[in-house]
């Protein structure tokens, strides 16, 4: 396993701990990154789950996006 499918690992973990706490809005946003991530788990994406790809590929680009977003959401 790399630094990569962690990443993937550790925000499920916590995601789902942290749901009850959190708006309808940034649930959604976060079940939308959660099928964003699922969605480059299939085979044919093996090559996302890089180092490198991690910075350059778009998939990972979306993924930041919608986290920044859903970060943005969060209680302060």
């Amino acid at each position: 396993m790399n630094n990569a499918d962690e990443l993937a690992l550790e925000f499920d973990d916590v995601a789902a701990a942290a749901e009850s706490a959190l708006t309808d809005d940034c649930r959604g946003l976060l079940r939308e990154l959660n099928s964003a991530l699922a969605a480059m788990s299939d085979r044919s994406h093996a090559g996302v789950w890089s180092l490198e790809a991690l910075s350059t590929a778009p998939e990972w680009a979306d993924v930041r996006s919608r986290a920044t977003a859903a970060l943005r959401l969060l209680p302060r």
